[in-house]
């Protein structure tokens, strides 16, 4: 059962996925089971044309799923951009849930800044932030929120754990 989502937001290239990448392997160690989503604004491929699945969905297949002992891929195709908590339903195995991006979501937001990347953050003040996790921690932030070092990813989960109030779990 799902007991958080949050939003790592910031502008391209600002650190979003690497912050991410860090933070999951400190939450595997606190012993908890975490999804992802990556927002992407535009249309994309996902699976390997010429393949058996995408040749499925060429001859018009809504939903296709590949299955291995090992893993799975599920392919669906929308008419619109799903909201966050219809995407949720399909993660039964995740205590957690972090989105790379959906900047304009309604989830708690935690801001990757870098002002080497970027002159001001993108969250206004109607947006749900909870945090700033930045390079900067001396940067005057309009709005305030507390701001998390982003280079260690330990912090950022304690504050997310904090945040929810989730239960500190024996470690791996």
């Amino acid at each position: 059962m799902i007991k958080a989502i949050v939003s790592i937001i910031g502008k391209s290239n600002s650190g979003k996925t690497t912050l991410i990448e860090k933070m999951l392997p400190v939450f595997n160690e606190r012993n908890y089971r975490i999804g992802t989503i990556k927002h992407h604004l535009h249309d994309y491929e996902s699976d390997i044309r010429g393949k058996d699945s995408w040749r499925h969905q060429n001859a018009g297949a809504r939903q296709t799923m590949i299955a291995s002992p090992s893993k799975l891929s599920f392919f669906t195709k929308t008419n619109s951009e799903l909201p966050i908590d219809r995407l949720a339903d399909y993660f039964d195995d995740s205590d957690i849930i972090i989105t790379d991006g959906y900047k304009k979501g309604d989830k708690p937001k935690i801001e990757v800044f870098r002002p080497s990347h970027y002159d001001i953050p993108v969250a206004g003040p109607d947006d749900n932030l909870i945090a700033y996790a930045t390079d900067a921690p001396g940067f005057n932030f309009n709005i305030k929120v507390p701001v998390l070092d982003l280079n260690d990813a330990a912090c950022v989960v304690e504050f997310i754990l904090d945040y929810f109030k989730l239960p500190r779990r024996k470690q791996l």
